[in-house]
Order: C-alpha cells, then structure tokens, then sequence
C-alpha cells in the first residue's frame, strides 16, 4: 500500500528520530521533540476543520488516499488527542 499523503506532509522525514543521531534518549532527543512541538503549534495555527476537511475531500476524491489509509489516520488523531488533551 502507498503511504499517506497527509502522513508524509505532517511528519516531514527531518523530525523523525533517528537513533544514529541520539534519536529521543538523549538531550538531542529532546530537543527534537521541543521542535515537533512548535512546528505542530504553527501548523495548527494555519489549519481549520474546514481546510483539513477540504484536503481531505480533495485526497479522496482524486484517488491520492484510500478509505483505508483514511480510517488510519483517524485512528493516529485520536490516538494523538488522548495526550494533548
């Protein structure tokens, strides 16, 4: 299965953790984290429910994401909420 779009957008490769590099146990680590954290408070700043259903549709509709890539990151979000809330 292809990956999903919106994943690759909203974890750009740069952020991810990589153990080479100290990945998060170490204070680099860290550090990694405290920027996810203001990239995410700017992208969500930028993003309303109605952008993100908007590009949602838009990813449907042209074949881009499957229903089933779709329901993943469904499950991703509210998985993610539990710990922002």
């Amino acid at each position: 299965m292809a990956s999903n779009p919106l994943l690759d957008v909203l974890s750009p490769q740069q952020s991810r953790p990589n153990p080479s590099k100290g990945g998060f146990g170490s204070l680099g680590g860290l550090k990694d984290v405290m920027g996810l954290v203001t990239q995410f408070r700017q992208f969500a700043q930028t993003v309303t429910p109605e952008k993100a259903q908007a590009e949602i549709t838009r990813l449907l509709s042209s074949g881009q994401m499957t229903r089933e890539q779709f329901r993943q990151l469904e499950e991703n979000a509210k998985f993610i909420l539990q710990f922002l809330k």
